[in-house]
């Protein structure tokens, strides 16, 4: 693979980051479906961002059932084409459907090309009378199964026409992505470990800073503390909580459940 093709440091630390923030926006799918398309839009240069949550078994025809959907970056015009194709609840026009139902249910990242050859795609009504007054071409589309297997989260990216296909790069970023999506999936939701009586307001303040990410250097610059007395503090943390890393601690603090993002609103 040639060596702007693979994939890079920066690349792994911005997948992991968007899972982390959904995370924390997990309560309201719409909210963190959103801030995903909206980052993964600008990030791969797309015209068409979109999340969406389908059943986990196909309908009776062999296609996805949709409950969910977010999409960001198009126009009103196009949106309105977009959404109107969405309600009519058929997705059999699109030439990838059947690639993609024949992988449905497994974690998968494919582009268009890979599943759908351009004799085909350009010379297909749904490419023409949808995609070209939406204004989009090439497709990138990830597909992650929950592991109960009721449900199916795809996104998919679209480049407006006349740009250059997707990168396996991209693609690779994408995957980094859909795997950390996938594990915080498997993980069993956090518990809260026993939680100690009120602390004292310097330990609060101090715990509130670190769990917003801030080093203990920060946490000293912002409270007015000096390091060492930081320091301190932090491992008497790690004492009242019983715990042996910050990460713990972080753990510690965070209310059971979290850290599922939610796919839908009336998701149990």
């Amino acid at each position: 693979m040639h060596r702007s093709q693979r994939l890079r440091l920066e690349d792994v630390l911005f997948a992991t980051r968007l899972v982390r923030q959904a995370c924390e926006l997990g309560d309201d799918p719409a909210a963190w479906q959103l801030h995903l398309m909206t980052q993964l839009g600008e990030r791969f240069g797309a015209a068409m961002a979109d999340s969406c949550v389908m059943l986990g078994r196909p309908d009776e025809h062999g296609l996805p059932r949709i409950l969910h959907n977010v999409e960001h970056g198009l126009d009103p015009a196009a949106r309105r084409i977009f959404n109107e194709y969405l309600s009519r609840g058929d997705l059999s026009p699109d030439p990838m459907t059947p690639p993609i139902m024949s992988r449905f249910g497994r974690t998968f990242v494919v582009t268009r090309q890979q599943v759908v050859d351009d004799s085909t795609w350009y010379g297909s009504p749904y490419f023409n009378d949808l995609r070209r007054a939406m204004r989009v071409d090439h497709t990138l589309v990830s597909l992650t199964a929950t592991p109960d297997g009721r449900y199916v989260h795809t996104i998919g990216l679209a480049r407006p026409l006349g740009d250059a296909p997707f990168t396996g790069r991209e693609r690779a970023l994408l995957r980094v992505m859909q795997n950390e999506f996938a594990e915080v999936w498997r993980t069993p939701p956090l518990r809260r470990g026993p939680v100690p009586a009120a602390l004292p307001p310097y330990l609060h303040r101090v715990l509130e800073g670190l769990s917003r990410g801030l080093s203990e250097k920060q946490v000293a610059a912002a409270l007015g503390l000096s390091r060492h007395s930081v320091h301190a503090y932090a491992k008497e943390l790690h004492r009242r909580f019983g715990v042996n890393s910050r990460g713990e601690l972080l753990a510690a603090n965070v209310a059971a459940g979290a850290f599922r993002p939610r796919l839908f609103r009336d998701q149990s």
